[in-house]
């Protein structure tokens, strides 16, 4: 029993202290070659959500929501903040209850 736990410690579990690697990796030299390929898919990654956000934001340009509120109704606080009158948020008024 020990000795699996010494082997799960040893091959598999990330340490922080050595860049979230096996100790058994970094002593066979391969510590260079995760830490790039975890750069290379942190960049994928970033790039992807640049094209997400632009395609989106191209979108919204063409049916015209850019630099509009959208559609859903205005909440009071989220009202007073745009300085929009609550009137024109159709919103019921509050009623406060005294417990």
């Amino acid at each position: 029993m020990v000795g699996e736990f010494v082997e799960e410690y040893n091959t598999v579990r990330l340490h922080s202290s050595i860049g979230y690697i096996a100790p058994k990796d970094k002593l066979e030299g391969r510590a260079e070659q995760i830490h790039a390929e975890r750069d290379r898919k942190l960049e994928e990654a970033r790039e992807q959500r640049k094209r997400n956000r632009q395609l989106r934001k191209n979108q919204l340009t063409k049916r015209g929501e850019v630099g509009q509120h959208s559609r859903q109704p205005v909440k009071r606080k989220r009202a007073r903040t745009l300085g929009v009158r609550l009137q024109e948020c159709n919103l019921p008024k509050r009623r406060w209850r005294r417990r």
